[in-house]
């Protein structure tokens, strides 16, 4: 589908990837992502770093962007034939389309520079998520490491009183501290 001419300009960039081992970069990177994901932040990293290689991987074959519209070309047909294949699946094509459109942008315009911004609505919300994913953590465990010591050095009473109750009075020290519980049941 493409023209000799544009061929040459899409081998170009993919010899730009294999020349800078990008393949080998972006296992590596896709592995980190999978196993720290959860981080905020993480994805929109990977996003800038896979878009720069892209454009860097145009400018390498347009010549410092001296020769762009044999790429260009190239990439809106490549893009075109794409959109049909997943429009044909039925699948969504927000994917697809942010690297895409930062490569375009650079392609028709000079002077454009990508711009990412990290401290958006997802990063704020994911980051409260982390910090009280670990305050929930640090309570939990706060209150574990007094309910240990009551286990491991603990005395308890069962009372039986004149009243219809039975208390449980459970004393423990641990390291000089005093801790005492009472469970009251009908």
């Amino acid at each position: 589908m493409l023209r000799p001419d544009e061929l040459e300009a899409v081998l170009a960039h993919e010899h730009h990837h294999m020349i800078s081992r990008e393949p080998a970069k972006l296992f590596v990177i896709k592995y980190w992502q999978s196993v720290f994901g959860w981080l905020p932040g993480i994805k929109t990293l990977i996003n800038k770093y896979v878009t720069f290689s892209e454009l860097a991987a145009d400018e390498q074959a347009t010549g410092n962007f001296t020769d762009k519209l044999k790429l260009a070309r190239a990439l809106f047909k490549i893009a075109a034939t794409e959109e049909k294949q997943l429009l044909r699946a039925g699948l969504a094509l927000s994917f697809f389309s942010s690297v895409i459109a930062e490569r375009v942008n650079k392609l028709s315009d000079d002077a454009y520079a990508p711009r990412f911004k990290l401290w958006g609505q997802g990063f704020l919300i994911s980051l409260g998520s982390v910090i009280f994913g670990l305050l929930a953590v640090f309570i939990f465990l706060s209150d574990s490491s007094q309910a240990l010591a009551m286990h491991n050095n603990a005395s308890c009473i069962l009372d039986s009183g004149a009243s219809q109750s039975t208390s449980l009075i459970c004393a423990a020290g641990h390291d000089g501290h005093q801790a005492t519980a009472r469970c009251d049941r009908d």
